[in-house]
């Protein structure tokens, strides 16, 4: 049986180098487009497997969305940005980058007017005043 598995073992070791052989080559617009016409003739698409091939989102990747910027969990995922806000997106995520106003300034609203929130709140975000107009950018 260990000649078997051997055997498989070396099969599969020079599959493996075959295909890296292939991907480093550069290929021109002809043999490109022999390559495709063959593939579609043989029927090759229907061992493709579909879906998703990237990392598989783990439950502590998850956690991290909403509560860092994307860029952050896109750096400690190791997946690019786009991937990163397209998961927080299917998940219903809001973004954090759009709500910066700090737990100090949003206890402040609603417990004054909005000209004297203003100066005491550290955020350089429009305060919005009850009838939902901008009054002035806090100071920083």
């Amino acid at each position: 049986m260990r000649a078997a598995t051997g055997r498989c073992e070396l099969v599969h070791a020079a599959a493996a180098q075959g295909a890296e052989a292939i991907k480093a080559r550069d290929w021109s617009e002809e043999e490109c487009g022999e390559r495709r016409r063959r593939s579609i003739e043989l029927g090759l698409g229907r061992y493709l497997h579909t879906g998703y091939h990237g990392p598989r989102w783990t439950p502590e990747d998850i956690a991290l969305l909403g509560t860092l910027h994307d860029e952050e969990v896109a750096r400690r995922t190791e997946r690019i940005v786009g991937a990163v806000r397209q998961k927080r997106e299917e998940l219903g995520i809001p973004n954090p980058a759009s709500n910066r106003w700090t737990a100090e300034a949003i206890a402040l609203l609603g417990t004054m007017t909005d000209r004297i929130t203003v100066p005491r709140s550290s955020d350089r975000l429009p305060i919005i005043s009850a009838t939902g107009t901008t009054v002035t950018h806090a100071a920083g």
